[in-house]
């Protein structure tokens, strides 16, 4: 029987080591804070926590947030870098629901998004009943 071959032993580690650093982060970013600015009536508050660690982190790079209007395909996207954990968008419809997710990305790839959370601009003869407030 022969002895284990050093070259066959090495591409083995860097092929599995590819696998794994390709992966990008596996958790998404949580949500835990969604509202509609208390002073720009058609912009959308949001924050939230970066990505727990995991496996085998890479450097993060940063966040794309995206909404999604009810029953259209279309998306609008910000990309932000990875020092942002809140930000304002908009202006968006008065009186429309948007889905909002964010996902986290690194040098190797993309997270998966978080749970699609749901929110209504409303016009400014009505109470902001959309403020969302999530435990994290």
């Amino acid at each position: 029987m022969s002895a284990w071959n050093p070259t066959v032993k090495h591409n083995l580690f860097t092929y599995h080591r590819f696998l794994i650093l390709n992966l990008g982060p596996t958790r998404p970013p949580k949500i835990h804070h969604l509202s509609q600015h208390p002073t720009r009536l058609y912009a959308v508050e949001i924050s939230w926590q970066a990505p727990e660690r995991y496996f085998v982190p890479g450097e993060l790079k940063g966040y794309e947030i995206t909404f999604v209007e009810t029953g259209q395909t279309s998306r609008l996207n910000w990309t932000l870098g990875p020092e942002t954990t809140g930000a304002a968008f908009g202006p968006f419809k008065r009186n429309t629901t948007f889905c909002v997710t964010i996902l986290a990305f690194d040098e190797y790839g993309k997270s998966p998004a978080s749970d699609c959370i749901n929110i209504t601009t409303h016009d400014g003869g009505k109470a902001d009943n959309c403020h969302i407030r999530l435990q994290t």
